[in-house]
């Protein structure tokens, strides 16, 4: 089906560029171009709009952004800018756009552009998660890839899994995955990338499942610096409505930095040698701080026997601080992940793998912690 579209560039030298790469594109036609996003607003009507083109260079764009998706319920609101920044690609996404691209441009990018931002799912911010650990073992990533599936199977909206555990990431063993890309060349590259460009460097898992792989080999952990996962991980939130971060074990800058701009932050720890409710405690003081103006702090134990709210409450006072969700022991689970058997040999019936489904709905809706 055709798409009617409206241009709105600033620049009038570019209008007749961007319309003539419009019109090389047989999946859209160019239904009318502005040079002012006043000028779309008020007589766009006329035209039908399915998609507006516009330029969000110019504040005045961005700030439209609300009314054009008020007057035009039925269109979709794509940006273009000239060099990638992502507070404005944010701002764009927060006020309801489905993604941002770069000029100039080709039609096959617009088409591809489209095709990309409508598989995230609903337009808005995407969610941010971080996954911490005090100390190795605690169950981390297992935990980071149960609930990847659970919230890309429940959601129905992409989620995107990248594995910052640089030196020692075990996600591609989870999955059984040989990718070609992996967050060290996403790193290299990242300042010429736009969201679409970013993509292919994301190997897809499952149905609207996809990963950014940790290093192949642990020394090339040095060639990701914190700026650059930093923007990895903002680009990819144009990409997906969820994006999960497995992050290594222990107190880093790198750490620190990835959990003060997420939105929600997973504290995980396994039960086993009985000191870590003493490692959380200890942990829970760098976060509780965030805590108290917001930010989403969740801990979550794995192994926990026995699997009840009495030993979830003792758990709790333990570490002076609600306890999200206990996990009980299954180890046909951690058989499956360090099997790469993941997605396909998990059993949804199990008591855990429905634990991550409750655990996906609450971060979906907004649950109780």
């Amino acid at each position: 089906m055709v798409q009617r579209l409206i241009l709105v560039e600033t620049d009038a030298s570019q209008i007749d560029r961007l319309a003539g790469v419009v019109r090389e594109v047989e999946d859209f036609e160019l239904a009318a171009s502005f040079d002012k996003i006043g000028a779309a607003l008020g007589q766009s009507s006329m035209f039908r709009p399915d998609v507006f083109l516009i330029d969000v260079d110019d504040p005045n764009a961005r700030d439209a952004i609300p009314d054009l998706l008020k007057n035009f319920p039925q269109a979709s609101v794509l940006c273009m800018m000239e060099h990638w920044n992502a507070d404005i690609a944010e701002q764009c996404q927060r006020m309801g756009a489905i993604g941002s691209m770069l000029t100039p441009l080709r039609g096959e990018e617009i088409v591809e552009a489209m095709s990309t931002f409508e598989r995230r799912g609903q337009a808005g911010s995407p969610h941010i998660i971080a996954f911490f650990s005090p100390k190795g073992r605690s169950g981390k990533t297992t935990i980071v890839a149960n609930l990847a599936i659970s919230l890309s199977r429940r959601s129905g909206e992409s989620v995107g899994v990248i594995d910052a555990d640089l030196q020692f990431g075990d996600l591609p063993i989870f999955f059984d995955a040989e990718p070609v890309s992996t967050i060290v060349e996403a790193a290299r590259d990242i300042k010429l990338l736009s969201p679409v460009t970013l993509s292919p460097y994301f190997m897809q898992l499952a149905d609207q499942l996809h990963m950014l792989s940790s290093p192949k080999r642990p020394e090339l952990a040095e060639l990701v610096e914190q700026e650059s996962l930093i923007e990895i991980i903002r680009m990819a939130g144009s990409l997906y409505k969820y994006v999960l971060i497995d992050l290594p074990s222990g107190v880093s800058p790198l750490v620190m930095g990835v959990c003060e701009l997420a939105d929600t932050i997973f504290l995980t720890g396994m039960i086993g040698s009985g000191f870590e409710t003493q490692h959380m405690r200890r942990a829970l003081g760098l976060f509780q701080d965030w805590s108290a103006l917001g930010k989403d702090i969740r801990v979550v134990f794995s192994r926990v026997v026995p699997y009840n709210d009495e030993e979830r409450r003792r758990l709790a006072d333990q570490i002076d601080y609600p306890v999200s969700a206990i996990l009980p022991n299954e180890y046909l689970l951690i058989s499956t992940a360090n099997s790469g058997k993941m997605p396909d040999g998990i059993d949804f019936n199990s008591t855990i793998a429905k634990k991550f489904e409750l655990i996906a709905s609450e971060l979906m809706y907004g649950g109780a912690r």
